[in-house]
């Protein structure tokens, strides 16, 4: 008797790129068939590669963006300013939105809604950053974001405590501040081998009672403007509610026009500070005489094709 075992049909291997036996074109015996097959395979085939090279390409211009958004943001080879915010917000801990955020530590953030809404905002951008997908509509809260880390990387340098984020806080450096005069003395003392040039207190800081966040100011005239109509008009007539709610508040701008400081480089060196057009608009007194606030502020714009900033005239 025959070996009826030759008989059986044949096992075709299926094609890879196959997503079910019907679509098998081996051992079929009709050729339009197995064209048919074919073809839809190849064009499978063909889709998979062009979307891997897209994917590849976006890969590439992805980091290019990163790479790009590290340039704008870093300003200077030690500002490593993205990498900084997001280590300070334990992002690792954090499993999911839902979930209690981790709090920064309170010297790098202001008030608990502003905290809340910065550090949501903030991972949300983490995480494109990470997938080598920035969002330029998220750049708006990273720019808020940074000046909080600016105006608190100052008051380390000031060597102010976490006072400084309290409304009833006096600067420390106010020599009318109900403090012993011994502290004042020696923060003077300490600061002074230490602090840039343009932190030091001026005279006006001295003398004037105010909140600590105005010394973090790294122009030296912008802060005596400040303390000048303080001093001769009173509190009221600063708007210090105002200004700070544009300067520190980091929930209260929603777009790039809300922006009123934008922070570049080191916190404390003047040239990586610009001003926005909206802060020269809503606030011209506190710019006059801030030349060289003016000029880093349009050598930045001018990197961005923007019109240049006209300094506001010195009021005498």
């Amino acid at each position: 008797m025959a070996d009826n075992s030759s008989m059986l049909p044949l096992e075709f291997p299926a094609p890879p790129e196959m997503y079910g036996p019907e679509e098998n074109w081996r051992g079929k015996t009709d050729g339009s068939q197995r064209r048919k097959l074919q073809n839809r395979l190849n064009q499978r085939v063909l889709r998979k590669r062009r979307a891997a090279r897209q994917e590849e390409a976006a890969s590439a211009a992805g980091v290019e963006s990163q790479s790009q958004l590290q340039r704008m943001t870093h300003g200077a080879e030690e500002a490593r300013y993205v990498e900084l915010i997001w280590s300070t917000l334990d992002i690792a801990d954090c499993q999911t939105q839902s979930e209690p955020l981790p709090a920064p530590t309170s010297c790098l953030m202001g008030r608990p809604g502003s905290r809340d809404v910065l550090t949501r905002a903030v991972l949300a951008a983490h995480g494109r950053y990470r997938m080598c997908q920035p969002d330029l509509s998220q750049f708006v809260d990273v720019l808020r974001f940074n000046v909080f880390y600016a105006f608190a990387h100052n008051a380390r340098i000031l060597g102010f405590n976490d006072d400084w984020l309290k409304d009833e806080s006096v600067s420390p450096l106010c020599k009318q501040r109900p403090h012993p005069q011994s502290q004042s003395q020696s923060q003077s003392q300490a600061m002074s081998a230490d602090v840039p040039w343009n932190m030091k207190p001026t005279e006006l800081q001295l003398a004037v009672e105010h909140h600590p966040w105005v010394d973090f100011f790294p122009c030296p005239r912008m802060r005596d403007n400040f303390l000048r109509r303080v001093r001769d008009h009173g509190e009221d007539a600063a708007f210090e509610d105002a200004l700070c709610a544009d300067i520190v508040d980091g929930a209260s701008a929603r777009t790039p026009d809300d922006v009123c400081l934008v922070t570049w480089g080191k916190p404390w060196e003047l040239s990586g500070w610009e001003v926005t057009e909206n802060f020269l608009k809503k606030w011209p007194w506190l710019l006059e005489g801030c030349t060289e606030l003016i000029a880093s502020s349009n050598n930045w714009r001018e990197a961005r094709d923007l019109q240049a900033l006209n300094l506001v005239e010195e009021v005498n």
